[in-house]
C-alpha cells in the first residue's frame, strides 16, 4: 500500500502529538503498513497558504492585541470564511499553550493571565511556524509529486521583525495561468478527464439542498461544468485556491495510491465517484480552551 496525503492529514501529523489522539495513532498504523508515503507540491502549497498563513495571522493578532482571549476569538471569526479544519489546527496550538501554562497562572488575575498566555502563544507560534514549513517533507517519499507543477509551492513564511508573514499577493489567487503551471493539462489527461466527468455526474444526482452536498462540492460541480462543458479552461487558474483543492488532490493521486485525509464530508463523495481508494481518519470532538 502506498499512501497519498491530502492537506488535512498533512496538518494533523505535524502538529498533533497527544499519545491518546486517535487520528495520530490510526495514521501511525497506516504508515507502518505502507510501502511509501507521498504528497504533492499542490498539497504543500495548500499547506502553506492555509495552515502556515493562518498561524502567521494568529501570531500577528497576538502581537497587536497582547490578548490571548481576544486573539482566540478573532481566529474563529477569521476562520468563519475558511475551512473549519484549519481553525481547529489553530485551536490545537492554542490548546497546547493553555494546557502547558494555564495551571501555573491560576493565582493571577484574569487580565494578567490573558496577557501572559498571549505572550506564551506568540512565542510558541514564532517557533512552530518555520518548523512546520521545514518539516512538511518529513517522512515523505521525495521528490514530491509534481503533476500540477504549482509555481507557488515553494512560497514559505518570511520573518519580518518579530512576526512571520506569508508573501501571498492577491494575484496568486487569480494567477491566470502562471508560468510553469500544468494544472489545466493534468485535468485534460485521458484518465483524469474520465474520472472528473464521473464525479460531475455523481454530483448532479445529489440535490443542492441535500446536507451531503456541501458548499465545497457545489463549487467543484460548478467548476467541472465550466471547464469540461462550457470550455472555460482558464477558470482552473481562478478556482484552484478557491474551493476545488479536494478535487485537484483526488485527481492527481495515482491509481496505485490510497488517499489519506481527515476530511470525510467531501472525500466520501469524491473518492467513490472516481474509483479512488481512500482512508478517512476523522477528528473526534472539539477543542475549547476558553
Amino acid at each position: 500500500m502506498k499512501l497519498q496525503l491530502d492537506t488535512t492529514i498533512s496538518f494533523h501529523r505535524l502538529i498533533h502529538s497527544h499519545k491518546d489522539d486517535k487520528v495520530t495513532n490510526d495514521f501511525a498504523e497506516l504508515v507502518n503498513q505502507a510501502q511509501s508515503v507521498h504528497a504533492s507540491t499542490y498539497t504543500k502549497k495548500e499547506f502553506a497558504f492555509s495552515l502556515i498563513n493562518d498561524c502567521c495571522a494568529f501570531q500577528a493578532h497576538l502581537y497587536t492585541t497582547k490578548s490571548f482571549l481576544e486573539s482566540y476569538k478573532w481566529i474563529h471569526r477569521y476562520g468563519y470564511y475558511r475551512p473549519r479544519s484549519r481553525t481547529r489546527m489553530c485551536d490545537m496550538l492554542a490548546q497546547f499553550v493553555f494546557d502547558k501554562y494555564g495551571s501555573e497562572l491560576v493565582s493571577c488575575d484574569a487580565q494578567t493571565k490573558d496577557r501572559i498566555l498571549a505572550q506564551r502563544l506568540f512565542e510558541y507560534l514564532r517557533t512552530i511556524i518555520l518548523d512546520l514549513w521545514e518539516r512538511f517533507d518529513e517522512g515523505l517519499y521525495l521528490p514530491l509529486d509534481d503533476r500540477t507543477k504549482c509555481p507557488f509551492a515553494w512560497i514559505g513564511p518570511i520573518e519580518k521583525g518579530r512576526v512571520f508573514k506569508m508573501d501571498i499577493r492577491s494575484s496568486v489567487y487569480r494567477c491566470n495561468g502562471s508560468e510553469g503551471c500544468t494544472l489545466k493539462n493534468m485535468l485534460k489527461g485521458k484518465a483524469e478527464k474520465r474520472r472528473a466527468i464521473k464525479l460531475l455526474n455523481a454530483l448532479r444526482i445529489i440535490p443542492d439542498a441535500h446536507p451531503r452536498k456541501t458548499s465545497q462540492l457545489k463549487k467543484i460541480e460548478e467548476f467541472l461544468e465550466e471547464f469540461f462543458e462550457n470550455g472555460l479552461e482558464s477558470t482552473c487558474y481562478e478556482k484552484c485556491n478557491s474551493g476545488i483543492g479536494d478535487l485537484i488532490i483526488a485527481l492527481e493521486t495515482l491509481a496505485d495510491r490510497t488517499l489519506v485525509t481527515t476530511n470525510a464530508q467531501e472525500y466520501e463523495i469524491i473518492c467513490p465517484a472516481i474509483s479512488q481508494d481512500y482512508r478517512i481518519l476523522p477528528m473526534q470532538g472539539s477543542v475549547h480552551v476558553v
